[in-house]
């Protein structure tokens, strides 16, 4: 499941900077609003009616704090809480429904409200490693978590790698393996940047 959703983020990250180059370059042109498609906290997206281009654009105010697109100047408040790693969490405003990136906000217990609490994580399952850290899922919280390799006075890792070696197990190094294999390893990051870039699409 994290690789299908790894290689949507990369045809994300390909396609949509494309759109925006061709939008940016060119020059001296004068888009024309047919439709709003999206928007989020700091800027919108809309449809060229002239060259039928997804534009890119920050927000323009009004006295009142509207944009023509609908977002408007607020206090975001928590609707729901869609995910979250070890360091942020991200929730829906109940207010513009744009999704908010925030750092954990723990309470003198060392819980936050999204459901993330403060803790040592507990190794699940290993699910990736290379020749210098290896990845797990806690098995308290759910998170993946990246860890430096620790051997044992025969030079071998409890996640399965050996410094005197070379493994028949180890991950193909190939260009896409290696790619998907860093994709997973912030998995979870990923799947956060996903969710914010829904209010894009």
């Amino acid at each position: 499941m994290k690789r299908i959703l790894a290689i949507i983020f990369v045809a994300v990250i390909i396609v949509s900077p494309l759109q925006v180059f061709a939008a940016s370059h060119s020059s001296g042109t004068v888009h024309t609003v047919e439709r709003y498609t999206s928007f989020n906290e700091r800027t919108h997206i809309f449809t060229c009616s002239e060259c039928g281009l997804s534009i890119v654009e920050t927000h323009r105010f009004n006295a009142s704090g509207n944009c023509d697109c609908g977002y408007f100047i607020h206090n975001h408040s928590v609707a729901e809480y869609t995910s979250y790693n070890d360091r942020t969490h991200i929730f829906r405003c109940e207010k513009c429904r744009v999704s908010i990136v925030e750092t954990h906000a723990f309470d003198s217990n060392g819980n936050c409200d999204c459901g993330y609490f403060t803790h040592g994580h507990s190794v699940g399952e290993y699910s990736y490693y290379n020749e210098r850290n290896h990845i797990f899922k806690c098995e308290k919280c759910g998170v993946s978590v990246v860890e430096t390799h620790r051997y044992d006075e025969e030079g071998k890792c409890v996640c399965g790698y050996s410094v005197h070696s070379q493994n028949v197990d180890e991950p193909n190094e190939g260009f896409l393996s290696v790619l998907l294999s860093f994709l997973e390893l912030i998995a979870d990051f990923f799947i956060m940047i996903i969710n914010y870039i829904k209010n894009f699409i």
